[in-house]
């Protein structure tokens, strides 16, 4: 039996039915429920395989991805095929299934809209993956947050014994922000199958999946017999108890506060690509008189957006430049050196290194010109922030080397790493100056939070300390911000997605702080 608008709204206001999307675009009843469907749209991402990419490699992340606008429209061209994800996450008790059909809107146009199998199993929780195909001989224009499908929801005869979430076998349980590439290699054996597993049907899917995973990391959680408010406030203080005990929990609160939005950065991250080039004109302009080569240094360079621009930016300029990338990541680095194949010869030197901000010692190139920490710091430890600094003050050209910290002083909630500790421009210029950098420049980008710093080196031994004490005073009083946020979030979440959202957000928020404290008194111990 399908559904109606009356039997929708209902289930949606007793929270049967969950359609979560992110803050600034919060799923609208009104608009979006129809007769006997619910109105889903596009989210902010495409990705598609490459046409060389063999079949058996389909499972593996060989594929490209680009973000869309709400503002303005990307063209799907006649035939091209695209995944995609709604905008909205749907959560679907154990007893309901659901059907996906495209909206005839889009239909005319020649627009095919389907869900994988146009079927959502009992117990789904994630965003719904689409597959977009032009089938007209004309480009279709699509942009983000626009309402492109309908989910339909069917009763089944009886609640599912084993739900989609709980299904060992299922290939698609990551909680992921964008579409997910095939998993049919699961299927062949030659790929292994990401699991998130729940053990039983589950009344609310997300939370039931934190207090799993709670629970299989710290097994002295007792939560048989509590309420659901009695377990939120036990997880609370677990949470801030184990930050301030074992100083290892951070990438699991990443998980644990995981958003069902997806953010989309575009704006800020071209703000920051053209920061990064407009720091490296300058510093031409001022060196206008030599011909000697700048040396470049961008520590965790990840895909290394900015420098792909810079070459075409710069022009004939870029040809002084060597250039130094290093991340963690392998894989970073050989999609940026197959990217950067056809512009590497526009640059003096250009090189990819496997390395971390922390193992620097007889990098080659140094010493450098300039040295970027882009889009790195809110993702350092603090603890590690003053040895990284020290060294790369040694790594800097002595007179005229120049820090360049480029980032943003916030992250939207629908980020994933919306709980990770965030600078502003004002107190990333203390915790330079109190290691002897002395700041030159400064740049605020007023309509996104993002700055741009640059600073000279100390001319001598970084005060690693000194910047330790200063990193605790600002801790300290983000802390004292954090609580005071906590303590504004509903005593009693109840199942409401937006309050469970910001009292996981605060709650983590809390004990993210008190972990950094703790680390940086390990390695910095206060002088008594």
């Amino acid at each position: 039996m399908i559904l109606v608008d009356r039997d929708i709204l209902s289930a949606l206001s007793q929270e049967e039915i969950q359609i979560v999307s992110t803050d600034d675009v919060p799923f609208d009843a009104d608009v979006q429920v129809g007769p006997a469907s619910i109105d889903l749209r596009l989210g902010t991402a495409l990705r598609r395989y490459s046409r060389d990419t063999p079949e058996e490699n389909l499972s593996e992340d060989s594929s490209e991805l680009i973000y869309l606008s709400p503002d303005s429209d990307f063209l799907l061209q006649p035939f091209e095929f695209w995944l995609a994800n709604t905008l909205e996450t749907v959560m679907i008790p154990p007893h309901l299934a659901g059907l996906l059909t495209g909206r005839s809107s889009f239909a005319r146009l020649g627009l095919v809209v389907q869900c994988t199998q146009d079927f959502i199993q009992p117990g789904y929780a994630e965003t719904v993956p689409l597959q977009l195909l032009n089938v007209s001989p004309r480009p279709i224009p699509i942009r983000s947050h626009i309402r492109v499908c309908q989910l339909i929801l069917v009763w089944t005869s009886s609640a599912s014994a084993m739900p989609y979430f709980a299904r060992p076998e299922a290939k698609y349980t990551a909680l992921t922000q964008f579409p997910e590439p095939s998993r049919l290699g699961v299927e062949l054996g030659t790929e292994q199958a990401a699991l998130v597993q729940t053990p039983q049907p589950i009344e609310n899917p997300r939370l039931e999946l934190v207090l799993d995973e709670w629970k299989t990391r710290f097994t002295t959680l007792e939560t048989a017999g509590e309420s659901l408010t009695e377990r939120l406030r036990r997880l609370e203080t677990g949470l801030i108890e184990a930050a301030a005990l074992h100083g290892d929990v951070s990438p699991y609160l990443r998980r644990l506060v995981k958003p069902p939005g997806v953010s989309d950065c575009a704006a800020r991250s071209s703000f920051r690509e053209d920061m990064a080039i407009e720091v490296v004109k300058e510093f031409l302009l001022r060196e206008t008189g030599s011909q000697e080569r700048v040396h470049i240094l961008d520590a965790c360079c990840g895909l290394g957006s900015w420098i792909k621009m810079a070459a075409s930016a710069l022009g004939s300029h870029s040809s002084r430049l060597a250039y130094t990338g290093i991340d963690v990541d392998s894989e970073t680095l050989h999609r940026l050196d197959l990217a950067m194949a056809s512009h590497r010869g526009r640059f003096a030197e250009f090189r990819c290194l496997l390395r971390s901000a922390t193992d620097l010692e007889g990098i080659p190139g140094s010493p450098f010109h300039i040295i970027f920490l882009h889009n790195t710091l809110h993702e350092l430890c603090p603890s590690k922030i003053p040895a990284i600094l020290s060294m790369l003050a040694r790594l800097l050209r002595p007179g005229v080397g120049r820090l360049s910290i480029i980032d943003m002083e916030t992250l939207p909630k629908d980020d994933p790493e919306a709980i990770a500790i965030t600078w502003q421009v004002k107190e990333v210029i203390e915790i330079l100056e109190s290691g002897g950098f002395v700041s030159v420049d400064s740049k605020h980008q007023k309509s996104v939070p993002v700055y741009s710093i640059e600073a000279a080196g100390p001319g001598k031994a970084v005060q690693e300390t000194a910047i330790a004490s200063r990193l605790r005073s600002l801790l300290q009083r983000k802390l004292e911000r954090a609580v005071d946020e906590r303590l504004r979030c509903p005593k009693d979440p109840g199942l409401s997605p937006a309050d469970l959202k910001d009292w996981l957000l605060q709650t983590a928020a809390v004990a993210r702080i008190t972990e950094a404290l703790h680390l940086l008194s390990r390695v910095y111990p206060m002088e008594q």
